[in-house]
């Protein structure tokens, strides 16, 4: 850390003593107030679409063989639960929102990414203007990851389906956000 004596708590970029692997970012990315890498909005997220957690109440429905596990984040100062799937697997996800407004939404995954996962997970999108499918690969950055932008209006729910069936490689899910953007 900087200066913790002086309420200093931001890292030092340049400190040569960082354990094997580990990647410096600007903290000031990051919070309610950052945008993180990924260039979401998490006050927008929350105000203006929604996020839904694997693990949610409503509106997610859970198909076949998901596996539930746990990972640290960032020198274990939080878990995050998420869903993992066996590739070639009829496991799928769908989450659902109802859509309170009109508009172009931003379609954000969130998920751990990792060697191990699959460079093709079909995600199929249903929208005001149709349905979109698209691929992911897994095994880059997955936190606010940007899946695409799409049309949405009230009275007809937004649906993410998430699948393993021909995926290459372990898939896994925490949740889906959507933010609503600006006209």
């Amino acid at each position: 850390l900087r200066d913790p004596a002086h309420a200093d708590f931001a890292l030092e970029k340049g400190y040569r003593e960082y354990p094997a692997g580990f990647s410096w970012i600007d903290v000031r990315q990051i919070g309610t107030g950052g945008t993180a890498r990924s260039g979401v909005s998490i006050p927008a997220m929350a105000r203006e679409g929604g996020v839904v957690n694997w693990d949610a109440p409503q509106g997610v429905e859970i198909r076949g063989p998901w596996e539930k596990k746990t990972a640290a984040g960032l020198w274990g100062l939080y878990n995050f639960h998420y869903l993992l799937a066996e590739p070639k697997t009829d496991a799928e996800v769908t989450f659902t929102w109802p859509v309170r407004e009109a508009g172009r939404y931003a379609v954000r995954l969130n998920f751990p990414a990792h060697a191990n996962r699959a460079s093709n997970v079909l995600i199929v999108v249903e929208h005001a203007g149709g349905t979109s499918t698209e691929r992911v690969d897994q095994r880059s950055f997955g936190f606010g990851r940007l899946l695409g932008r799409y049309p949405f209006v009230p009275g007809k729910p937004a649906h993410v389906t998430i699948g393993a069936r021909q995926a290459d490689g372990r898939v896994a899910i925490e949740g889906i956000g959507l933010a609503r953007e600006s006209e």
